[in-house]
Order: structure tokens, then sequence, then C-alpha cells
């Protein structure tokens, strides 16, 4: 199972010619003259399957979290003309855009149907509950037993974290791909490379595809991508894929 997305973005652009754009222009040798076309990403083919990481990092402003909006509304468009006895396609889940939890211990919180709207859906078992939570390193009593709005920063992105594994595993798709922006940043580094080998093993044993986006290269290492995308602003997209 696998699917393969043919990725680019370019943007028109126009300045007008104002006193300063033109004092600009004349320091760095360009022209205002007419629309010019910037390569936010270039031709860029990604095959994404299941058990596998792709990891976006670069520096700010440099196309990451558009490299992933590209890949959702790809993957969005792939399933819109799948005919329905398409079964292989992958689900799409977004940590960014999952449903607010109810205000509720995390033990409880967690255990609602997706979105708490499956009237017909029996709420998780607790042993799964606390496996969601411990992957994301939130397995402490003390943590589970408290509200999503008393959590601090760090803790609610790995609350995140937990409700997309959560999700993941409850869809009934063949595979999922899973988009994380900012993957981690949020972290103090040991934290956040500990809670990326976890990750990392929970992919490799899963039915999912995660695509990560960071600006942080440390994370590099403990993820162990499968294919690793370098961005910088400019255009600039270098793709590697692990050998072996």
């Amino acid at each position: 199972m696998s699917i393969t997305l043919n990725l680019q973005h370019h943007i028109q652009t126009r300045a007008d010619p104002t006193p300063r754009a033109l004092d600009i222009a004349v320091m760095f040798g360009l022209s205002l003259d007419g629309t010019h076309e910037q390569v936010i990403v270039p031709r860029v083919e990604l095959t994404l399957s299941p058990g596998k990481i792709v990891f976006i990092t670069g520096v700010s402003g440099g196309g990451k979290s558009t490299l992933l909006r590209l890949i959702r509304k790809s993957i969005a468009s792939k399933r819109d003309d799948r005919i329905p006895s398409d079964t292989q396609g992958p689900g799409l889940i977004c940590s960014d855009q999952l449903p607010v939890l109810p205000d509720a211990a995390l033990v409880d919180a967690l255990a609602q149907p997706e979105g708490g709207h499956q009237a017909q859906a029996e709420p998780a078992a607790l042993d799964r509950v606390c496996h969601w939570l411990s992957q994301a390193g939130l397995n402490d009593a003390a943590v589970m037993l408290r509200k999503p709005r008393e959590l601090s920063e760090g803790q609610r992105h790995r609350l995140r974290l937990a409700q997309a594994i959560a999700v993941a595993e409850r869809r009934t798709e063949a595979w999922s791909v899973l988009l994380a922006d900012e993957f981690g940043s949020s972290l103090d580094r040991t934290t956040a490379s500990a809670l990326t080998r976890s990750v990392r093993r929970w992919v490799s044993r899963s039915r999912v595809c995660l695509v990560a986006a960071t600006a942080h290269d440390d994370l590099l290492e403990p993820l162990t991508p499968d294919v690793l995308i370098e961005v910088a602003p400019g255009g600039r997209c270098d793709v590697h894929h692990r050998s072996g």
C-alpha cells in the first residue's frame, strides 16, 4: 500500500514601484517591471506508505508548512476522486485540526469517540487510553487525571499527539497519513528526543505514515526518517531517502 504525490507551489508577485521599493531594487540589482514568479516549493515527487516517516526540516520561512498543506490537499483530492469500492486510499489525520476534547480528566476525555458525536460508539477501554497517553509520554498518574486546560503548553502538544494516535488506531481505513506541523517544537530537547523515539517505535508497527515538520533538526537521529526533506527560502528542496 502506498500513494505517490506530485507537489509544487509557485506564486505570482508584483511590487508597486514606490520610491523605497525602487531604492531596494537598485541596491540589489533587481527590476520592478512586470509580475514575477516565485518558487515556494519546487516539483517534488513523494511516496507515502504505512510504517514510514517523512521528516521535513529547515529554517523558518523555508516552506515546511506550505509543503504540509500541499500534501494534505493532494491526499484529500485523491480521496475525493476514489471510486466507492477502493478501500486502499489512506485516511488523513492533521494533528492541528483535531476536535476539541471534552473538559474532563485525560483518561475520560481521550476515551470518547472521535469528535464526540458518534452516539452509538462506546468509549475506549482504560488500557487503550493508557496506551495512547503512554505513547505521547503522558503516562504519569497525576497528569492523566488532569483536564486538558490544566496542562502546560508542552503537555498539550503531547496530548494532541496522543489524540492523533487514538484517531489513527480507531480508523477503519487500511492505513492513514498523520501530518504533524511544529513536531516537538514546544518541548525541551530532552523530552522532545524521548517522545520522538517513542513515536518512531509506534509508527514502525502501525498502519500510519507520519509526516512531521519542524525546524529542530536535532530530532533527525531519534526519528530516523525514511525520507528527509530539507527546505530553504528561495524554493530549495532537497529530498534524501534512507538506504537499506
